[in-house]
Order: structure tokens, then sequence, then C-alpha cells
């Protein structure tokens, strides 16, 4: 606003930015839109470079495609498949990598907001087979594997030299349902600034990132088992200091009664814990965990 020509008023400064296009948040964009491709060339994502995507953004595509829709990579190997719906990217998503701590946790923000407002149009799309609309599947569009499945969250993990900044997968972060209820201090936080966004955006950022992100929200029995895993993972990496220990007994007691008790009510519905998931137990006075088989 020092420039002469805005005499100094931010409002003229806006009123330009706003005759030049330049709007506020994030806003997806579509890819350009691809011809018919061979089923090889869909399932090793070959085709995925020739949209203008960074290795990483592949990357998260491939990765997201092969743990949620991985039936959707069993297809005939010369059969032609094209995707119905446009393919949509976030400006950044394909460098946020390479942005300062600061500027992720920022980008991170500007994420929940446009979240918050997207249509699952942008999330998903439809690829189906060139001449029969029966034979077809559910992709996520490259944003959203990217919310997903890329490690953009910022958390701190607690430890005896402080908060330790990480980023991370939604579905590795944890935080409480209500904006009253506080979450365990002795627990990975996410960042200050994200929850904040999260609260000001209720309900529709919670929600948006709960489906499409599988952010995992405290005490849902929907997620018990992760959130027992969780639990003990996070004494094992040592950031709950010993006098936090019986808080967190509780609440991993509490975990496994939920557990049970939605077994109880139904045997199929609590899902099967993966075969390293670590536990924690008790010897003598000492907490400890143990994995299984090990």
């Amino acid at each position: 606003t020092s420039h002469r020509a805005f005499k100094g008023q931010v409002s003229l400064w806006a009123e330009f930015l706003l005759g030049l296009g330049v709007g506020t948040g994030l806003r997806a964009l579509p890819l350009p839109k691809m011809p018919l491709k061979r089923a090889y060339e869909l399932t090793s994502f070959g085709f995925a470079k020739e949209l203008g995507l960074s290795d990483s953004a592949v990357g998260d595509w491939k990765r997201d495609v092969g743990t949620f829709s991985k039936h959707s990579l069993i297809l005939a190997y010369s059969t032609n498949y094209k995707f119905v719906n446009p393919l949509w990217y976030l400006p950044g998503q394909s460098d946020h990598l390479r942005f300062s701590e600061d500027c992720r946790e920022i980008y991170a923000g500007l994420i929940i907001d446009w979240l918050a407002d997207a249509g699952e149009a942008l999330l998903r799309s439809e690829l189906r087979h060139e001449h029969f609309s029966s034979d077809q599947y559910s992709w996520p569009t490259p944003v959203g594997a990217f919310i997903r499945s890329s490690a953009w969250v910022p958390a701190d993990d607690p430890s005896s030299e402080g908060p330790i900044r990480r980023f991370y997968c939604p579905a590795d972060v944890w935080i409480s349902d209500a904006a009253n209820d506080r979450f365990p201090f002795y627990l990975r936080q996410v960042a200050v600034s994200i929850g904040k966004i999260i609260d000001r955006r209720q309900p529709h950022a919670i929600n948006k990132l709960r489906k499409f992100g599988r952010l995992r929200v405290l005490n849902d029995p929907e997620t018990a088992i992760e959130q027992a895993r969780f639990l003990a993972s996070q004494y094992a990496a040592g950031t709950v200091r010993p006098h936090y220990e019986p808080q967190l007994t509780n609440l991993y007691n509490a975990t496994w009664k939920i557990i049970t008790d939605k077994h109880t009510t139904d045997p199929h519905a609590t899902g099967k814990a993966t075969n390293d998931m670590p536990i924690l137990v008790r010897r003598r006075s000492d907490l400890a965990v143990a994995i299984p088989g090990k």
C-alpha cells in the first residue's frame, strides 16, 4: 500500500487485487481432461505425470487408491477406461513439503477453511469402462487423496524438552468432540491455530475432516481399537511423562470398556486389531508396552 497509486489506503489495494481476480483462501483447480487410458496406464499411475502432478502428489494418490480402493486396481490389462468427472487438485499440494514449518501450518489452515465448504465432487470421481457403464469404480481425486493420505496436519508431541512439531495424516491426529472438552495435554496435540480454525468452522470442518480425512475423535466407538493403539503408541514413544501415567491408564481402560461394550452388542462391529498392535500392560508397579507374539 506504500505505492503512490494507493495513497496508503488498504481498501484501494484490496480493490486492485480483486480487480486482478485475486480471491481469498484456496480454490481447487481442475486438471486437464484426460482421454481414454488403458487399464495398465491407470493401475501403474503412468498417466498421472501427464496431468502435471509432482512425484509427491502422484505418490499420495497412488498410496491412497492402493489403501482405500484396492479393488479398483484389478482391471483387464488392455481395457480402456475414463474418468467421468473432472479431477481436482489444490494449489500448493505438490509443493507443501518444501514449505517452512510456519508456512505449512498456515497452508493447513487454508486447507481446512476450503474443505469446510468443499463439495464431494471435488474429492471423488468415477472411473468408468469405455463402453460398459456398470463397470465403474470410485476413485479419489488428487485433492481427495491428498486430504486423506498426505501428512499435512501440524501437531505437537509432548517431550521432556518441550513440544515437538511434526506433520501427520489426519488419521494420526486426535481431537475432542466438543470445543469445551479439553483434550488430554499429555498426548499429541493438534496445532493451536488449527484447532481454532476447526472450532470456528464447526460443524462443517470437523465433519468433512472425519469423513474425507479420517480425522480421529476421542472416545468415538467406531475407532476405539485405533484409539487403544494410539494411546499405547504414545506411551511407547515416550511422550507421556510418569506423572501422567495414572491418567493415561484410566483413559486406556475406558477405551477398552468402549471396545468390549460394542463387541457385546455386535461381535462383528469392532473390527480386528492388527497383529503388531501395541498393548499397555502392568508389570508389577510399572507400566509397559507389549506386542502379542513378540
